[in-house]
């Protein structure tokens, strides 16, 4: 079990990983990735070479996909 702060509601992790591997983009799954270990939204710009708006719109769109398909 996984408790994900940005649901506020405990799922399985397994559930979790398999939305990210087949409903995110390359750069969304990227993102998430550097997201969920840490990574400020700073860090993960200059990483990916993008600014931190489009990090901010890909955090957006990723949680908008996990809730659709949790419901």
């Amino acid at each position: 079990m996984v408790v994900c702060i940005c649901f506020r509601v405990t799922f399985h992790s397994e559930h979790i990983y398999s939305i990210i591997e087949t409903e995110l983009s390359d750069l969304e799954k990227q993102v998430i990735r550097m997201h969920m270990n840490g990574a400020t939204y700073s860090a993960i710009a200059q990483a990916i070479g993008k600014s931190e708006k489009s990090v901010d719109n890909a955090i957006q769109r990723i949680r908008k996909k996990i809730r659709s398909k949790l419901k």
